[in-house]
């Protein structure tokens, strides 16, 4: 019995000989293929846009809040004590550094 993937046997090529002939179709392949990278160019710069513009939207939304947070922070006693702190500044540097530093990371593995 003759194995499929065994593409030494000459019966199995003389078989499959009139299947795997050359079709011409003019450049059709070739047009379709390049039509089909400008809709994925253009599907992709749609898609950094619309997330350019939800990030700034999600980021004024937030920005709106960050007066409510310090309300609601400034009643609690950690923070006053952390706030006086020498290391809150470098907190608050390192923790957004780190939030950029994410945002570009995420930048190389979604577009």
């Amino acid at each position: 019995m003759t194995r499929m993937n065994d593409m030494e046997d000459p019966l199995f090529k003389d078989l499959l000989r009139d299947y795997v002939s050359d079709t011409h179709d003019d450049g059709f392949s070739d047009a379709l293929i390049a039509d089909l990278d400008k809709v994925q160019s253009r599907e992709s710069s749609i898609r950094r846009w619309m997330l350019s513009i939800a990030f700034l939207v999600g980021g004024l939304i937030a920005g709106s809040q960050f007066t409510n947070l310090l309300a609601l922070m400034s009643d609690t006693a950690w923070l006053a004590s952390a706030s006086g702190s020498s290391m809150f500044p470098y907190c608050v540097a390192l923790t957004f550094a780190f939030c950029v530093w994410m945002s570009l990371e995420s930048r190389t593995y979604a577009m």
